[in-house]
């Protein structure tokens, strides 16, 4: 077993004598999140621990089909500053930094399985917390040092045109990006810039003070 698996421990007859079991889970790398039940969890006190156990010794809980989607960073599609966009079939998301090795990557998931990306940045390209914006045919993604991205979506991924820093010495860039009449807007913490994307034929990237 490579990591530590974790488990829920929430059969009401079963806490109060959990001790006589830890020697078992010890043996076997296990550790436990023994809850507080009296009679059985209900879907919202399940809902708390998402994302944190591997599996559960149970007894009458309400594992509906909510708590059994509900998954943790590291298991699935998750955000932390930006709201995910959909393109056609595909979900696309900046993953949080408690995203184990896919942390700060772009990643790509169909809509019909949010726990598998079908295609993500790669650790080399790592972007911080977005923002991200959809404009016909291309994503624009700006990384926490105001360095802009374009790409042209594919099938199921994207491929990169043009990158540039659009704000010298960037600080914090993870405002939402704002886009009217053929024309982006960025900010970080100190400025803004005004981007025109009518005149580079959506292949390069130029400024507009």
């Amino acid at each position: 077993m490579s990591e530590k698996q974790t488990i829920l421990f929430s059969a009401p007859y079963m806490v109060p004598f959990v001790g006589r079991f830890q020697p078992v889970f010890d043996h076997y790398g296990l550790e436990l999140i023994v809850a507080e039940v009296e009679e059985r969890l209900e879907e919202e006190d399940l809902l708390a621990y998402a994302g944190q156990f591997d599996g559960a010794i149970c007894g009458d809980d309400r594992f509906t089909a909510r708590v059994i989607e509900a998954h943790s960073p590291r298991e699935g599609m998750a955000s932390e500053q930006q709201t995910p966009v959909v393109y056609g079939d595909h979900l696309w998301t900046i993953l949080p930094k408690d995203a184990g090795e896919l942390r700060s990557q772009l990643a790509c998931y169909h809509v019909s399985d949010l726990q598998n990306p079908v295609w993500t940045s790669g650790k080399e390209n790592r972007f911080g917390l977005g923002p991200y914006i959809i404009i016909n045919d291309r994503m624009y993604l700006v990384n926490d040092n105001a360095e802009l991205y374009m790409f042209r979506f594919g099938i199921n991924s994207v491929d990169l045109i043009d990158s540039k820093v659009v704000i010298e010495e960037g600080i914090d860039s993870w405002g939402p990006c704002a886009y009217a009449d053929g024309y982006l807007l960025i900010r970080d913490s100190y400025n803004m810039v005004c981007l025109d994307l009518t005149s580079t034929g959506n292949s390069t990237i130029s400024n507009r003070n």
